[in-house]
């Protein structure tokens, strides 16, 4: 019986494609060095759904995943900003930035849009650049109240994908489902 080196075994490993993850797993781990291109893909793959070029498994049967892509940094320094206010770790301040980074968009949506549409499901929420939230306590809040955003809005059929370095994901990761 031969034993097969890293290599060998890592070449035997079945590849999949983000579509085959996304389509598999409600919840993904993207982990990977500066340069590797984590924020290039999830950029991409929100481009592809948002086109609705994407394949049909990343589809419910009545209506195509709605991609959100949060950058993560921008979210501490809005709990930053908003100390006061999200002192527990809860679904509403993750909530709360969405809606308010998408409005410096000058985006037309209805009101409660993305409150609505979680509520529904099918959303695939893109938590992009964890390792980015500079102050190790901050990214430890960010990544409380984005367990909590999961943990409540995954019931309702949302998928979630958070990209990070290994790093500054081994940081927080006991406060990560």
């Amino acid at each position: 019986q031969a034993t097969l080196t890293p290599d060998e075994a890592e070449a035997q490993r079945p590849t999949l494609t983000i579509n085959d993850v996304v389509a598999r797993y409600p919840l993904f781990l993207l982990l990977g060095a500066p340069g590797s291109g984590k924020t290039t893909l999830l950029r991409h793959l929100t481009t592809l759904l948002a086109r609705g070029e994407a394949t049909t498994t990343l589809a419910l049967p009545d209506k195509p995943l709605l991609p959100i892509l949060v950058p993560l940094r921008n979210f501490g320094r809005f709990l930053a900003a908003h100390s006061k206010e999200f002192t527990n770790p809860a679904p509403a301040a993750l909530r709360t930035f969405i809606e308010d980074y998408f409005r410096e968009y000058d985006l037309t949506l209805p009101p409660d849009f993305f409150q609505q549409r979680l509520r529904e499901g099918g959303c695939l929420l893109l938590l992009d650049g964890l390792d980015e939230v500079a102050d190790r306590d901050l990214r430890a809040q960010v990544a409380q109240m984005v367990s909590a955003f999961i943990r409540h809005y995954a019931r309702q059929g949302n998928r979630f994908g958070l990209a990070s370095r290994p790093k500054g994901y081994d940081e927080v990761a006991a406060y990560l489902p």
